[in-house]
């Protein structure tokens, strides 16, 4: 198995012979130097010194490997970080003994020193992006010539330097080490004059294209040549010619051109239309170099508040892109996996892929132009502190920067270059509008945003042509599993002015983002939740076709091991089937909250887009995906993601989601149409769990291009309790269902306090006692050393004089060793620091002061799922048990919990860190960090008498959700009893 990962190479084999036949008049062959080369790993950095780099050196060494290229290096030494040297042999034909000859890299990672035939050629930086040498003097036809290489590869892992590079000091993508010749590699012959650069820049609005080229004349006197530039349509008919009889100076010549094209069509992801360019330079009548490139008549920017393709309006429904593969790692593991993840993207409803700080590999690429689906042009320049200052780092951002737009500004489907993320840095900030010009020098025509999630200063966008560039929200918000009213509500009014929240009632809402400011353009460049894929199927994929060296293929199998052993050591492995099942019930939630965010995003007039986060996952964040590491759609995930991505759609909510026998709620169904007005009608319902159906209306009216408001009203429930669920259909005039959603709700009895005993109340916030007050429920406040029995409940932790509520605790600690019995609504525990924590077991006796609490979005999950589950206990009767949260507990949701606390738990959460020991060092390659689990509800036995600790948000919910009404009665008759 650990060479499986040859298997998937599906580079053709080179015979040389038969290409320099085929173009025996010609100056144009090619050489593929793909296949096996030796490699020397040079743990001691020492084959510099002892120059390796000779033949006859290298050839004495005896620690020598076969190694296929392109590859990654980790995948034949585990983990390896450090130099490597490689070589290559191979008979040059006799016939090449004139010309221009250039060695070309496709990419190598990270910095490449290059000897041929023991002569230096030349160096590069850059792990991503293609670099080539001019190697005419140093080449030998007719003889064995060889290539030497000394690969630096970035350092991620071990603290080492080398060559000037630290530990992340280098621009990096995190799914994988990625070291070495990673990416094709041959030599090419030309001619004396060569095409240098070319760009082309497609005019819809002209039905042209703008051709800048770049030719090199290698002689020292002035050449005669002809370059002819013909375009072909897809059948290969071509429709447009240029040539120009030239004099070329020596060195560099700059000239434009431009082709009409007649009856263009034009390329979209409906219909992506590519023609074929070939650029021929000729001298003599004979062939010195040549250009083949696909294109597409596209034009994709900003105007009216909105993003628009090809002069239409475009609502841009964005994924997220790792770009990590089970064995290939930073290469896909075939061209049908590449295919299929593109594929499915396409079916679920996106039209645009966003690669995440990895310029993708260029059959990727051609993969997008030709299916049709727009890409974001991204740097493989990290986020968030990546990567660590050094003296090196401006030089190494604006090389990557420069390297990147250079190969992929002739790409159709990158439209935007996203050039930083969420940068705190400030040597990274400052470089913000330097490195936006340079963009924009390097390439005027696209999209330039200069930083996602506008972290900084808040992200400014570029349209094409222009340099100064306009404030644009772009958010990045994870909110977890429980898409709640106010989060729906945030989503659904981003953009909204101070006044306007105030005229809707929704003043003190909470907006996600960050330096979000109201009447600004607005794109939601991340949101999602998460889930585990399923760990079981993948593991069984990995034992036949994975490579046991790789951290893909280590973490999927210890996830699953290790969860399994945390499942049963908390007794939660007892609420599902088998692991398997664990993963799916995981999925069903990661679906619904996608769902939901995505319909309040939607409803926002304001926002004129979205971003998925993430179309597959891996490394740290394991379990963001739609698809899993194989590319199998993970279920609900992928289906409810697809159901709210179509170009109709139609929101459905209740509010409140639970309520009380004789409040109304309230229903509101809004239309989503991203194509032209059309007749519909609307079919409303509401069920109940016996499927009995209690209402039912039905209306006509026309469904806008944009958002439509179908209904905003109370309906009638009174003298009902239970679970129920509304439905809404939207047909076209002829009766065919367009889109459907359902909402589930419940309306509960009026909680009775039933408990005849005073309760004993610590309280200094208040809260709990306005709420005690209001229900008539019998309580005094708790009295040190009076043991009088009777039940001691505490609420909030006081924002202030937290020292005497502490010491009021600690006397009812002393009770309840007694005899007595408490209740804990807030935890007053220590919350460890998020970086560098370690997971060590917490025991009993300390608590609650000793209870290790975890930070919101650590207890939430942002894009790691984090299944809190709910056993089967007096305490959560009326309630679903022996599940996974639903949607019922969304308001009393935990937000915090009691990480690796010992006691009789009966809610909780198991789950893992994004990274281990959330150490910044380990954020990339090793994958996710420790399983770790949290109790949200804990029974202790302490003394002779007994303490319930709560995480659920129980105080605040009081008078608003019965659901937090319903649990606090039940602790309270639990204790009781």
């Amino acid at each position: 198995m650990i060479h499986s990962f040859t298997k998937i190479t599906y580079y053709l084999i080179f015979i040389y012979s038969s290409l320099v036949s085929a173009q025996t008049n010609d100056r144009v062959d090619n050489i593929l130097l793909n296949g096996k080369w030796a490699i020397i790993f040079d743990q001691d950095n020492r084959g510099g010194v002892e120059k390796w780099h000779l033949n006859r050196v290298f050839e004495k060494q005896k620690e020598v490997s076969d190694v296929q290229v392109p590859s990654h290096w980790e995948t034949i030494k585990k983990d390896y970080e450090g130099v490597v040297f490689y070589k290559k042999s191979f008979r040059m034909p006799e016939s090449w003994n004139e010309g221009v000859f250039i060695l070309h890299f496709e990419a190598v990672n990270y910095k490449a020193e290059v000897w041929v035939n023991d002569q230096a050629v030349g160096t590069h930086e850059g792990g991503f992006t293609p670099f080539s040498f001019q190697v005419d003097e140093v080449l030998k036809p007719g003889e064995i010539n060889h290539i030497i290489m000394r690969v630096v590869g970035p350092i991620l892992i071990t603290d080492q330097r080398i060559d000037e590079m630290g530990r992340m000091e280098v621009p990096q993508w995190r799914g994988a080490i990625t070291g070495g010749i990673w990416q094709d590699v041959w030599i090419q012959r030309r001619g004396n004059v060569t095409i240098h650069d070319v760009f082309l820049q497609p005019d819809i609005d002209k039905s042209q294209t703008d051709i800048d080229l770049e030719l090199y004349n290698h002689q020292s006197a002035q050449q005669k040549t002809t370059l002819s530039i013909k375009v072909n349509d897809a059948d290969g008919n071509a429709v447009g010619v240029f040539e120009k009889n030239m004099q070329l100076d020596p060195g560099k010549n700059s000239l434009e051109a431009s082709i009409d094209i007649p009856n263009q069509k034009l390329w979209s992801p409906k219909s992506p239309h590519l023609y074929s360019i070939d650029i021929t330079v000729t001298n003599d009548k004979e062939t010195t170099d040549n250009w083949t490139h696909r294109f597409g008549m596209r034009k994709f920017t900003i105007k009216n508040n909105k993003f628009y393709l090809n002069n239409e309006p475009l609502y841009l429904k964005a994924t997220f892109f790792e770009g990590l593969y089970p064995v290939g790692l930073a290469y896909p593991d075939s061209k049908e996996m590449a295919i299929r993840e593109i594929q499915l993207a396409k079916d679920a409803g996106f039209n645009m892929i966003r690669p995440w700080r990895k310029p993708p590999p260029k059959m990727w690429l051609d993969l997008c132009d030709e299916m049709g689906v727009l890409t974001v042009g991204s740097l493989a320049i990290e986020c968030m502190n990546r990567p660590i200052q050094s003296a090196y780092l401006p030089m190494r951002v604006e090389n990557e920067l420069t390297q990147t737009i250079l190969r992929d500004r002739n790409r159709t489907s990158v439209v935007i270059w996203e050039l930083f993320n969420e940068l705190l840095q400030p040597v990274m900030i400052q470089m913000l509008q330097p490195m936006s010009l340079k963009a924009r020098e390097l390439d005027p025509t696209r999209l330039i945003l200069d930083e996602s999630g506008g972290w900084a200063k808040g992200a400014r966008m570029y349209s094409p042509y222009e340099k100064t560039g306009n404030q644009f929200n772009d958010i990045h918000d994870y909110s977890g599993s429980q898409i709640t009213q106010g989060i729906y509500d945030g989503y659904a009014n981003i953009g909204e002015t101070k006044e306007e929240l105030e005229e809707k009632g929704l003043s003190g809402l909470t907006i996600p983002g960050k330096n979000i400011v109201p009447g600004r353009l607005s794109f939601v460049s991340e949101l999602g939740y998460g889930s585990l894929p399923n760990l079981s199927q993948n593991n069984e994929e990995f034992r036949q076709k994975g490579n046991p060296l790789t951290p893909t293929m280590r973490y999927h199998l210890r996830l699953e091991n290790e969860l399994e052993q945390m499942m049963q050591k908390t007794g939660f492995d007892r609420l599902f089937d088998n692991f398997e099942a664990f993963c799916l019930a995981q999925q069903t939630v990661h679906g619904m909250a996608n769902k939901r965010l995505l319909e309040a995003t939607r409803s926002n007039p304001n926002v004129i887009g979205y971003c998925v986060h993430a179309l597959t996952a891996g490394d740290w964040i394991m379990g963001a995906g739609l698809l899993d590491l194989w590319r199998n759609p993970k279920t609900d995930v992928y289906e409810m993601t697809k159901e709210a991505n179509q170009e109709q759609i139609v929101t459905l909510r209740v509010m409140p989601r639970n309520s009380f026998s004789g409040v109304n709620p309230k229903v509101e169904v809004i239309g989503v149409n991203e194509n032209m007005e059309m007749k519909t009608q609307i079919h409303f319902q509401v069920f109940d769990a016996a499927q009995n159906l209690l209402i039912e209306k039905e209306l006509h009216k026309p469904l806008t291009q944009g958002i439509t408001s179908y209904m905003s009203e109370e309906i009638n429930m009174s003298g009902l309790t239970g679970s129920f669920q509304a439905h809404v259909t939207l047909k076209d005039k002829k009766g065919i269902i367009i889109a459907k959603n359902s909402f589930d709700f419940d309306i509960f009895d009026p909680v009775g306090f039933d408990s005849v005993a005073t309760l004993r109340v610590i309280d200094p916030q208040g809260d709990l006692k306005i709420f005690l007050t209001k229900r008539n429920i019998s309580f005094v406040d708790f009295v040190p050393n009076e043991h009088v029995g009777g039940l001691i409940i505490s609420g909030l932790v006081p924002r202030s004089g937290k020292k005497s509520f502490n010491a009021l605790l600690k006397n009812a600690k002393i009770d309840v060793g007694k005899g007595g019995k408490l209740i804990i609504l807030d935890v007053p525990g220590k919350t460890p620091p998020y970086f560098g924590r370690k997971f060590e077991s917490n025991s009993v006796e300390g608590l609650p002061f000793s209870a290790n609490l975890l930070n919101k979005g650590t207890t939430l999950g942002l894009w790691a799922g984090k299944p809190h589950m709910v056993k089967e206990h007096p305490v959560f009767e009326g309630l679903p048990t022996s599940v996974i949260m639903q949607e019922v507990y969304q308001n009393v949701h935990p937000k915090t919990t009691m990480m690796m606390q010992q006691g009789k738990m009966i809610s909780g959460v198991v789950s893992y860190d994004h990274f281990k020991n959330l150490d910044l060092m380990l954020r990339h390659y090793p994958g996710p960090g420790d399983i770790w689990f949290g109790a949200n509800l804990l029974e202790i036995a302490f003394g002779e008498g007994t303490m319930l600790l709560s995480t659920f948000d129980i105080v605040g919910n009081l008078g608003k959700d019965p659901v937090a009404e319903l649990i606090l009665n039940n602790m309270i008759n639990h204790l009781n009893k």
